[in-house]
């Protein structure tokens, strides 16, 4: 039987549209914006504490791991201008704009599902023209670019399922209409979901579960495929 035709595609945002400029071997975690923003703030050596905390199984659960590592952010007073100034900094990854562009130009509807910020998925919108984004965290400043509160999801393993199949259930899309372009092994579900999973320069865990693994870093080698 013929698989149907894709009609979405789904990305993971850092490593995938944006390149943050490094590869995170370690278990249950997976290179991302989270790290920079550490950098920034001042709070990496903490925030290792709490990676390792998480990778231990010492953590209930994403969201409880997000809110620590928030916490640590508030108590280093990182600022809105920091913030925004280290998401800012990350360039786009290789042939992200060209191969989104083409994507766009068959007709194919885009989304982004992400483990990381919300004003990183914005600019996968506005620079790249992403139809749909869903991202883990939403930091709130006040007028002064103080950090005062944030906002959740639980963008992570089977959570990023959910509003896989949730975007795809509003859109009236069968999962196997489905591609998902990722590269951690939190995108291990949905690369068991979706009709086409293609592994972007991806850990060996998830490519063992993926149709199509690319190791070339440049988006644009995703476009034989689709």
């Amino acid at each position: 039987m013929q698989k149907p035709k894709i009609k979405i595609v789904f990305f993971d945002m850092d490593g995938v549209l944006f390149d943050v400029g490094y590869f995170e071997h370690r278990k249950k975690v997976g290179a991302s914006s989270w790290k920079l923003v550490a950098e920034a703030a001042g709070t990496l050596e903490e925030e290792e504490k709490l990676k390792q905390k998480w990778i231990n199984g010492e953590l209930k659960h994403f969201i409880e791991w997000m809110d620590e590592t928030v916490k640590l952010y508030r108590k280093h007073n990182l600022t809105k201008e920091k913030f925004e100034k280290t998401l800012d900094s990350i360039p786009l990854m290789p042939g992200a704009r060209e191969a989104v562009a083409e994507i766009k130009r068959k007709g194919y509807i885009t989304a982004v599902i992400t483990g990381g910020y919300h004003y990183l998925a914005k600019r996968a919108k506005l620079e790249l023209g992403i139809d749909y984004i869903v991202a883990a965290c939403d930091l709130i400043f006040d007028k002064k670019g103080k950090l005062i509160d944030w906002i959740f999801f639980p963008c992570d393993y089977e959570g990023k399922v959910k509003f896989f199949e949730a975007i795809i259930a509003g859109l009236q899309l069968k999962r196997e209409e489905a591609a998902m372009v990722c590269d951690g092994v939190n995108d291990i579900p949905i690369a068991k979901e979706c009709g086409l999973s293609i592994a972007f320069n991806a850990r060996q865990e998830l490519k063992e579960h993926c149709d199509v693994i690319i190791d070339k870093k440049d988006l644009r080698e995703i476009l034989q495929y689709l």
